[in-house]
């Protein structure tokens, strides 16, 4: 049941996220064809890291489930901090790429406040933004995987 909500929720979150490319009223006279064209490139790209990075979320989920019951059952205290280290990692990624997609930038409300030059910076700079959120996605994976592999490896 979990599993349905949070592939409801994810569902939910990736068609907010793609619904920011839409044209706005007006917007015609404002860009030329060209910008309008830059533009939306700059924002596909910058979703096309988005997508890249959202489609860790499920497996990081699933290792931060697998590893939360050795909270319980490490005696060894260097490993019990390596667990709870990979588990904080895991979910502060997660909440990353949360918060990312919250106020990520929608492309008809650029275009309605900013002009050609601003709209173009400030897709560059999420790019990066989310490009690092990504990097922190995959390193927290695999650190937690690593964490996962020594711990059921030495049962």
């Amino acid at each position: 049941m979990r599993i349905q909500i949070f592939s409801l929720i994810l569902a939910l979150l990736a068609a907010a996220c793609t619904g920011g490319g839409q044209p706005s009223q007006g917007e015609e006279g404002k860009f030329t064809a060209e910008q309008q064209a830059a533009q939306q490139q700059a924002f596909q790209k910058m979703m096309d890291v988005h997508d890249v990075a959202m489609e860790k979320i499920i497996e990081m989920n699933r290792v931060a489930r697998s590893l939360k019951p050795y909270l319980d059952s490490l005696d060894d205290k260097r490993k019990l901090e390596e667990v709870n280290l990979a588990i904080t990692r895991l979910e502060t990624a997660d909440e990353a790429m949360m918060e990312w997609m919250a106020n990520s930038p929608k492309l008809g409300k650029l275009r309605d406040t900013l002009q050609h030059d601003q709209i173009i910076a400030l897709l560059k700079n999420e790019e990066e933004n989310i490009n690092k959120i990504g990097e922190e996605m995959t390193n927290s994976l695999e650190n937690g995987q690593a964490v996962l592999a020594d711990i059921t490896n030495n049962d």
